[in-house]
């Protein structure tokens, strides 16, 4: 159970078919997942996760280029990358936000809101059809299918 592990452990093995995919701190894993499964694993709601290819790498970031419809730089070295290669940017809930301001912006449809009083939780849909959890402070109430504005914290 993920969330008794992120609660009451010092320390996590994240486990897959019997194979170890990660072992550290419960925030370590949350913040710095070795890989998607591990990304993907440890959180609610899930990360999500967003297609795109390199555009331009250096050694203190790397711009990527998103299949949604965007671009970034994002301050992670990109030493292990060429400009062209696939990329996938995994991106948590808290970490997208509404509006346009921001040097990465989407345009997204509302699905699905879940109104859990002092959060919302919104699931939206990119241009290409990939998902997106966004975690909104309040009672945001998009209607089904509204546009949407939404930045993401490349920070992040």
């Amino acid at each position: 159970d993920q969330v008794e592990a992120m609660t009451l452990a010092d320390k996590v093995v994240v486990l897959n078919g019997g194979r170890i995919e990660q072992v550290g701190s419960p925030m370590e894993l949350y913040h710095n997942p070795a890989n998607l499964f591990v990304a993907g694993f440890l959180g609610t709601p899930k990360m999500g996760f967003l297609k795109g290819r390199a555009s331009r790498v250096e050694a203190s970031g790397c711009e990527v280029e998103l299949d949604a419809g965007c671009r970034l730089f994002l301050p992670v070295s990109g030493t292990t990358l060429n400009a062209g290669d696939p990329v996938t940017l995994g991106i948590r809930p808290e970490h997208l936000n509404r509006g346009s301001e921001g040097n990465c912006q989407l345009t997204v449809k509302a699905d699905v809101s879940e109104r859990l009083g002092s959060d919302t939780y919104c699931h939206v849909v990119t241009g290409n059809g990939e998902q997106l959890t966004m975690r909104i402070r309040g009672d945001f109430t998009p209607r089904y299918g509204e546009s949407l504005s939404l930045t993401l914290e490349a920070a992040h």
